[in-house]
């Protein structure tokens, strides 16, 4: 990863010092509604809408990622990713839901940080190009790695 240059009063860290990253799976009754995201539903601009199908939680829970509201998803595959295919979670039914295993889930871990601000982490230019260039698998069907991710460098504010 390249240099990163922040005001010498903020905090460097990185990503999994600051958030939960594929956060263990959910549990809820197999009737529970909720709501299924494939990779179709999720926008690629910023301020786009993240649609959802109502599904039973027994339906989706095992064969899909798992997430609940206030998370933030991001795309791990090509070109999704390079399509910034992002969303903060909201509005599930019984805040849980499961989508496209090909998403990353990032979960706030401490209180100083929002969902936000994750999100808007993700969408920086920075994160894409440096995860676009990292991407390993064969062509065609490339992935971010986990470590990518992970060790993400970010700059927390006092």
């Amino acid at each position: 990863m390249s240099e990163v240059n922040f005001p010498k009063e903020w905090v460097l860290t990185k990503i999994i010092d600051i958030a939960d990253v594929n956060p263990k799976k959910l549990d809820a009754e197999p009737e529970t509604l909720s709501g299924f995201i494939p990779m179709t539903h999720a926008p690629t601009n910023f301020n786009g809408i993240l649609c959802f199908d109502e599904k039973p939680w027994g339906e989706i829970k095992k064969s899909y990622t798992n997430f609940k509201d206030d998370d933030v998803i991001v795309a791990k595959v090509t070109p999704c990713f390079e399509n910034g295919k992002a969303a903060i979670v909201r509005g599930l039914p019984n805040g849980i839901g499961a989508g496209s295993s090909e998403f990353y889930v990032l979960r706030p871990a401490i209180k100083e940080v929002s969902t936000r601000f994750l999100f808007s982490i993700v969408k920086s230019h920075k994160f894409l190009q440096e995860g676009a260039a990292n991407m390993t698998g064969a062509v065609g069907l490339r992935r971010v790695p986990r470590a990518f991710i992970e060790a993400f460098p970010v700059g927390l504010p006092p």
